[in-house]
């Protein structure tokens, strides 16, 4: 029946030869359409068929609607018509490697891949999560190639789905410049006709009321009359009707390997096909499904065919191509049934969603939040992106090719003139004379609130389905990105208060609303009140939104504590009289301390008042540390940076402007205060935005050894220029050994660090220069714990500095060795007890040309055995004998594993043996040992090569321990040869 059509066209145009070039068109097409259409797979090869086998099936659908007699009625352009569009309809997923690139540029696909990292199909989200995070990806495995070609495959995909029915209209109107169709384009057919064929394709994918709006009639070819609704009408009842099995390949689903969710429930969708009985009286269509994902997509195709069908029925007569063409089928029996589940609604599968109350109880129970004004923060943040968005879109959008020279200094100079502007003021308790009342508001001068807009604060995290502002902030350089979204952080006000309101006027509508929101905990109601601001007031106000709320505190907390950083809240404390005070502003001066602490790295001002309290009364605006480098390859500002052997590392880390209080990373000498201006918020930082993420560590440690590269030869460099203008500056002077020390350590070359590590002097050893120890051939140091009131290490030295020096630690010593490990092979030669009990560890550094065991002698390896048997932990790493190298593992592996038995010295194993029950000695799973140090070798040397090295250890460490572990050992030598028996034949 598909030739149905296709016959009735040869037959008009051998009724009328004038026609004949529709034939002439029809027949290339075919050919070269259906080829093309083979390149679908490429792109979507997790989806349905969309070849001509599909086209076939539209028309032979179809067919059975009109029946014979009614397509004979059909003119020679609508027959054509009808035939291309069932072809080409789906053209638009043929994917040139051009249009994949420029996608993959566009702000559009971005915003696309923002949302789809938000889908319900896991697959799906953690591509895109993928695809998003590229810069920063390092192959995990030698497979990754593969992982990321999947990925690419999905996202693409799934953008090209959303967009392919407005892409076969552009192919249709030129089917050379965009997919090298060589389609001939006679202009014995209008260049009109294509452009029709082009918008019937194109509706395909749109409303109905949108297709509704396509000529009813049109002039074809010759006498010709077309009717490009009615074809567009049919084509989509045609491709709604391709439904039954056999739409998807086996041979391209085996190909692209495990299918996704989303794809295996359409599978299963094709699949769930009970009855079909598709004729000119009657469309029936009966499914059984055996799982809710299945018959959630089955009932969703139903019900849009059910609408196609009702919509077509009502405007029928506006539809044919003329009276007394006859009726659609009736509307029978399309129906999906689910099978041993039970439906909660028809059509939809369960839904297990969360309601704010209880996400806001969960919250406040976690501690999430280090105290409840931690949501100040958030509403400052949501302030300075408005701001930023403001000068997006009035300024700097329209300056594109300039701005690859901007950086955030420039970003902070343009909002200068956009402070944001915070006022603490304390008000009379409505309820309670013990209580005082403080209102808080925060007023931006930001894009404000569109009408459309209101709609994303009724839900947790609505913004992020805010598609304008997705698109609009993908078209922005990275580092200028607001650092978020209306979510949790903003609904986290009502851990601290009932009622929010915001007032605010849109700066490109200037439209101004008054909304309120509320929790229904002390209101007694629940919800969003919305109210337009048409009146005179409405006039003088600013564009830009203010937050106002309230909270209500004790005058006299029973109970509190404060960060001794906050000064002014320290000195209210020290200055508080009991007997004649009567009020003690905690909160006030706490809330005022976040604020002035987020604003001073903010790149929007802000300016903060505290009003009500007389000599208390306040006005600031802290504009932060001043910017000394932006590094673009990394994203990271650097406020601060300075090097020192005499106190711990520290890094003051930002994420956009907003600090970031607690952060585990550091660098060692080396202090720095920065801020990171890439990615998106929900990668790096925890849900209270005060923590890193294990991704957000991750990336960020990488940034910063980065930053640290490029920032130390200039820190160096400046040293060098400021000691050579002023020679006998002490403190210069120190500066720069101190950092060329430090370059040292690092690994920079000596064109970096220079000679002035030589210099440094031990502290305990004023005559001693660094230089001249790392010379020397033989280092022992005698490591201790006994700490000194100064705090620095103990190092009397015996030395002949031509043959061996000994140096004792009797504090950390962490970096003599970090220095001498960079010219030397540590080594552990064991422990010695001292008068007082505490043992002393005794290390020996050789130059690394010389031959090197990380445990010389096996007395050496039974102390660290008889430690091992002392451990706290059933499973401890331990320094690996050069004679069994094939069983360490790789520094790689080290972060993962257990505290060390005998730090620093490399090369390092597992130790094969655990502690069990009362402290006894087991060898247990020597098969999986194999395997994981094969899989963390060093040195790939091959599973058979580790079971042998680690045979030959447990014998000579079941002869060193033969008598100390005696009455310890669970383990016997024939059972672990035996669990090793498959490597050893």
């Amino acid at each position: 029946m598909s030739f149905l059509f296709e016959q009735a066209l040869y037959r008009r145009c051998d009724e009328n030869p004038d026609l004949s070039v529709l034939q002439a068109q029809w027949a290339y097409d075919r050919r070269l359409v259906a080829d093309a259409l083979q390149v679908i797979g490429r792109t979507f090869p997790h989806f349905s068929r969309h070849d001509a086998s599909h086209s076939n099936t539209i028309l032979v659908q179809l067919a059975r609607i009109l029946g014979p007699a009614r397509v004979e009625t059909l003119s020679a352009t609508d027959l054509w018509l009808l035939l291309e569009a069932a072809y080409q309809h789906d053209i638009g997923m043929v994917v040139t490697e051009r249009q994949a690139a420029e996608w993959l540029r566009a702000p559009e696909f971005a915003a696309h891949l923002e949302r789809m990292r938000h889908a319900e199909d896991r697959e799906l989200s953690e591509a895109a999560k993928l695809i998003s995070c590229l810069p920063e990806l390092k192959s995990h495995t030698p497979d990754w190639p593969l992982v990321v070609r999947r990925a690419l495959t999905l996202v693409l995909a799934d953008f090209g789905r959303q967009h392919h029915a407005r892409n076969a209209e552009r192919i249709v109107r030129d089917p050379v410049g965009t997919i090298g169709l060589l389609s001939p384009r006679t202009p014995l057919i209008p260049d009109r006709l294509f452009r029709i064929l082009g918008a019937v394709c194109a509706h395909h994918g749109r409303s109905f009321d949108e297709t509704m709006r396509l000529p009813e009639r049109e002039a074809g070819v010759g006498t010709d009359d077309a009717h490009p609704r009615f074809v567009a009408c049919m084509l989509r009842l045609g491709d709604l009707l391709d439904i039954d099995n056999g739409r998807f390949c086996p041979v391209m689903m085996t190909s692209f390997g495990q299918l996704p969710p989303s794809s295996v429930a359409h599978v299963e969708k094709h699949a769930s096909i009970l009855h079909l009985d598709i004729g000119p009286a009657r469309i029936d269509v009966e499914t059984e499904c055996d799982n809710y994902a299945s018959y959630e997509a089955t009932e969703q195709w139903l019900g849009w065919l059910r609408e196609e069908l009702k919509d077509q029925m009502a405007r029928w007569v506006e539809i044919v191509p003329a009276s007394g063409f006859g009726a659609l089928p009736s509307l029978g029996r399309i129906s999906a049934r689910l099978l041993r589940h039970i439906e909660l609604e028809p059509g939809r599968r369960p839904r297990f969603e969360v309601e704010r109350e209880a996400i806001l109880n969960l919250v406040k129970g976690s501690n999430l939040y280090a105290d409840p004004f931690s949501c100040v923060r958030e509403l400052l943040q949501n302030g300075v992106d408005a701001t930023i968005l403001r000068l997006w879109r009035e300024k700097w959008s329209r300056r594109r090719a300039n701005l690859e020279k901007f950086e955030p200094r420039d970003l902070k100079d343009a909002l200068r003139t956009w402070p944001i502007r915070v006022r603490i003021e304390r008000l009379k308790s409505k309820k309670n004379e013990d209580k005082v009342r403080w209102r808080v508001s925060i007023k931006d001068s930001g894009i404000g609130i569109s009408f459309d807009e209101i709609q994303y604060l009724q839900r947790v995290g609505g913004s992020s389905k805010n598609t304008r502002r997705l698109r609009e902030v993908a078209s922005m350089p990275e580092w200028m990105r607001p650092s978020g979204t209306f979510g949790i952080g903003f609904q986290s006000v009502f851990m601290c208060t009932s009622e929010v309101v915001l007032t605010t006027r849109h700066h490109e509508s200037h439209k101004a609303y008054r909304i309120a929101l509320r929790s229904g905990r002390d209101l007694g109601t629940d919800g969003l009140y919305i109210q337009s601001i048409e009146d005179e007031a409405s006039l003088r106000m600013k564009i830009g939104t203010k937050v106002e709320f309230d909270i209500e505190v004790e005058r006299l907390p029973s109970r509190f504590s404060y960060n001794t950083e906050n000064t002014e809240l320290e000195q209210a404390v020290s200055g508080f009289d009991f007997i004649v005070d009567n009020e003690l502003p905690i909160d006030a001066l706490k809330l005022k301390h976040t604020v002035m602490s987020y604003a001073k790295t903010s790149t929007c001002p802000i300016h903060v008042e505290l009003g009500g309290m007389g000599p208390l009364d306040d006005t600031q605006s802290n504009l932060g540390e001043s910017q000394i480098y932006f590094d673009r390859n990394t994203g990271i500002l650097v406020r601060r940076f300075s090097v020192s052997l005499d106190s711990w590392s520290s890094l003051a880390l930002s994420y956009r402007g907003a600090p970031v209080t607690k952060v585990k990373l550091d660098y060692q000498f080396v202090s720095m205060a920065c801020d990171a201006y890439f990615g998106r918020a929900s990668e790096i930082l925890q849900l209270n935005r005060e923590a890193l993420t294990v991704d957000g560590e991750r990336i960020l440690a990488e940034r910063i050894h980065g930053v640290v590269e490029r920032m130390m030869p200039l820190h160096l460099s400046q040293l060098r220029k400021r000691s050579a203008d002023d020679p006998g500056d002490p403190t210069l002077h120190k500066a720069l050994v101190h950092a060329s020390v430090a370059a040292y350590v690092h690994g920079f070359p000596p064109s970096i660090h220079g000679p002035e590590w030589m210099n440094w002097r031990m502290p305990g050893e004023e005559n001693v220069r660094l230089g001249e120890i790392v010379n020397c051939p033989s280092i022992v140091i005698r490591s201790g714990q006994h700490s000194m009131s100064s705090g620095l290490p103990w190092v009397p030295m015996s030395a002949k500095l031509d043959q061996e020096c000994v140096i004792d630690l009797r504090s950390s010593g962490g970096l003599i060795f970090d220095i001498l490990e960079k010219t030397h092979l540590l080594s552990y030669d064991g422990t010695e007890a001292v008068d007082d009990g505490e043992p002393i560890e005794i290390y020996r550094l050789c130059m690394k040309d010389g031959h090197h065991d990380a445990l010389p002698q096996s007395s050496v390896l039974r102390n660290v055995l008889v430690a091992f048997s002392l451990a706290p932990t059933s499973r401890s790493t331990i320094p690996c004998p050069l004679r069994y190298r094939s069983l360490a593992y790789s520094k790689a592996a080290d972060r993962w594993l257990a505290t060390p038995l005998v730090r620093r010295v490399w090369p390092r194993m597992l130790c094969p043996f655990v502690i069990v029950d009362d402290k006894r000695i087991g060898a247990r799973h020597l098969g999986k040992y194999v395997k994981w140090t094969n899989n963390n070798s060093e040195d790939q040397s091959g599973e058979r090569e580790v079971a042998r090295a680690l045979w030959e250890f447990l014998q000579e460490a079941d002869e060193l321990m033969s008598e100390a572990w005696k009455d310890k050992k669970l383990y016997s030598l024939d059972e672990a040869k035996h669990q090793l028996a498959e490597w050893l034949k």
